[in-house]
């Protein structure tokens, strides 16, 4: 594989990607105590920056500007719209920027609620959940990294191995400790991070010149022949290498044994994307709402409309 040319200005953030959606969101506990009360939804849900499914794959986590909100994972008859949200998870109006679920723990970063900052930094580090994100735990580099998206996988050995992507240096940032102590890798101009355990501890990130795999923990990356343009993405976890994702275009892809196959289409702009392989259930945030998919997007059913 050609060796990627790993992009050293920090300004770079996939800008011949899409510049419409570029829009992007350590131990002492955070406190619990709710917020001021917040707008409603509508008002302050902006945009989608991540989403989680529960292990049950009942519910689906939507990380926003305002907050994490939770949502059915399947509806009858219409699904909801953003006003008939009430309010985000324990009123906590958090802009969560990067955002993911492995085993029932959430781990995220951004930034606390402007209405009630519970005396932290205005980035937060790395921070998690065990409750559903009623309450966080600050694990690490509070104060000094908002990491704009987090990649979890869970090694042979059982420890949970963590990748960030770091708004502020541009830098791939990896933990081997479930986020107790980080090293830094590449710079590299990224979008979305899939990490892959069981496929000899790959990286996947999606960049303005393609798809690129790290399989060095993040210190240098490669491109990915023959993978489409994708904007976001995610592993299957099938213990082969498969990965799914969107292209700028819409349009949902799958690698296979080695193969890309296109499968579905969306119908606006990707925010964000999630795969949970115990359900295969793939969820897809865009400027229409939210959506599901058991069939990797050739069928499709909202669970949110904006």
């Amino acid at each position: 594989m050609k060796k990627l040319q790993l992009a050293r200005n920090r300004g770079i953030m996939l800008v011949a990607l899409v510049t419409a959606t570029a829009t992007l969101a350590s131990g002492c506990a955070l406190s619990a105590g709710p917020s001021s009360a917040p707008d409603p939804a509508g008002s302050t849900f902006g945009h989608i920056h991540g989403l989680g499914v529960d292990d049950g794959a009942s519910t689906v986590y939507v990380a926003t500007h305002g907050g994490i909100y939770s949502i059915p994972a399947e509806v009858s008859g219409a699904a909801p719209t953003i006003s008939d949200l009430a309010s985000p998870i324990a009123d906590r109006a958090q802009d969560t920027m990067g955002f993911t679920f492995l085993d029932g723990t959430m781990y995220g970063s951004g930034h606390p609620d402007p209405q009630n900052p519970d005396g932290n930094p205005p980035n937060l580090g790395l921070i998690t959940s065990t409750d559903n994100a009623q309450t966080w735990k600050s694990v690490s580099l509070r104060g000094d990294v908002d990491f704009h998206d987090i990649a979890a996988a869970r090694g042979s050995d059982g420890a949970v191995l963590l990748y960030g992507y770091s708004a502020m240096t541009g830098t791939i940032m990896t933990s081997y400790d479930s986020g107790l102590t980080w090293t830094q890798g590449a710079t590299i101009g990224a979008r979305d991070l899939a990490a892959d355990a069981d496929d000899g501890g790959a990286l996947y990130a999606t960049t303005e010149n393609g798809v690129a795999v790290s399989t060095d923990g993040g210190a240098t990356f490669e491109a990915v022949p023959d993978a489409p343009p994708l904007y976001l993405i995610d592993s299957l976890h099938d213990g082969a290498g498969g990965l799914i994702g969107v292209d700028t275009a819409g349009t949902i892809w799958v690698r296979s044994v080695g193969n890309w196959q296109s499968t579905g289409t969306i119908a606006g702009s990707a925010e964000a994307l999630t795969f949970n392989p115990r359900a295969n259930l793939l969820v897809v945030a865009d400027e229409n709402g939210v959506s599901t998919s058991t069939d990797h997007g050739l069928s499709w059913q909202a669970i949110l409309e904006r």
